[in-house]
């Protein structure tokens, strides 16, 4: 049997989740607005698995969808989970472990600043990456459609989709 993880329709009161949300009639792919998360959903409803992470839509950060995550302990200090945003090459990352038991919503979730190897900040995140690669052949579209993923030994990778370059992650401290 395959479990509900909080997507779909409701064959009882017709109301569509996506994570801790209810959400309203839209018009697909329009980034941020919609469709609308209109209300919270009830933390333990019946036949529904509650997310660990999640994000809503505003009007200022352009998220469609997560498109990976890791849990890289070798790669990591203090974050428990990274995941990748589609649209907009952001890591995002928690420090708050997964914990059934006590679950009072989803963990919060914090924008990380990314830096390469030459200690340079990625103002657009992964998606700075694709124009490093690509240059002017990215005609301005940088999208990369960033896939995290854990290499053989256990460390955070991400693969860029639109260039085919791997990188490894590394957390760092920030003074």
């Amino acid at each position: 049997r395959i479990e509900n993880f909080g997507w779909g329709r409701s064959l009882v009161d017709g109301k569509a989740r996506e994570g801790t949300f209810y959400v309203g009639p839209g018009v697909m792919g329009v980034l941020s607005t919609d469709p609308p998360c209109e209300d919270r959903a009830p933390y333990n409803e019946p036949g529904y698995e509650q997310p660990w992470i999640q994000f809503g839509r505003t009007a200022t950060d352009y998220f469609y969808a997560i498109s990976g995550f890791a849990v890289a302990y070798p790669s990591f200090d203090k974050l428990e989970m990274i995941w990748s945003e589609f649209n907009t090459g952001l890591i995002m990352g928690t420090t708050q472990p997964f914990n059934v038991e006590n679950y009072n919503g989803p963990a919060t979730g914090y924008k990380i600043r990314l830096y390469d190897t030459e200690g340079n900040y990625l103002e657009n995140g992964i998606n700075a990456l694709v124009s490093d690669v690509l240059g002017e052949e990215a005609e301005g579209y940088f999208r990369g459609d960033p896939r995290l993923f854990h290499y053989p030994d256990g460390t955070a990778g991400v693969f860029i989709e639109r260039t085919g370059t791997f990188y490894r992650l590394t957390e760092i401290e920030i003074s």
